[in-house]
């Protein structure tokens, strides 16, 4: 799915509760292209025109341990992160996506 597409989609979504939702977006790692640049423009906490939307984002990673800490947790999603979309992104694009959607990291 391209960019604007997800970007549409979500964003008409979120429309019809006027922001006041959940958004489950499973592995986000799998993102394909540059379409991980909406989870940096949807969860701007500056700009975004939906500000009380809760986004719930799952990555699956076998190396995953629950009894992780959250700081080892952010570290593990993080470098997970960075590694899927680097064929399409530049560091210095995926590093704000990855701070605003690891505020709360849970490993299960």
């Amino acid at each position: 799915m391209s960019e604007a597409k997800l970007f549409s989609q979500i964003s008409g979504e979120l429309e019809k509760f006027d922001g006041k939702a959940f958004v489950f977006i499973e592995e986000i790692d799998k993102l394909p292209g540059r379409s991980p640049l909406v989870l940096q423009s949807l969860s701007d906490v500056d700009a975004s025109k939906y500000k009380e939307t809760v986004y719930i984002l799952t990555v699956v990673d076998d190396g995953i341990d629950k009894s992780m800490d959250e700081k080892v947790c952010t570290e593990m999603i993080t470098r997970k992160l960075e590694k899927a979309w680097s064929d399409s992104l530049h560091i210095d694009q995926i590093n704000p996506i990855i701070s605003r959607i690891t505020g709360i990291t849970i490993c299960l």
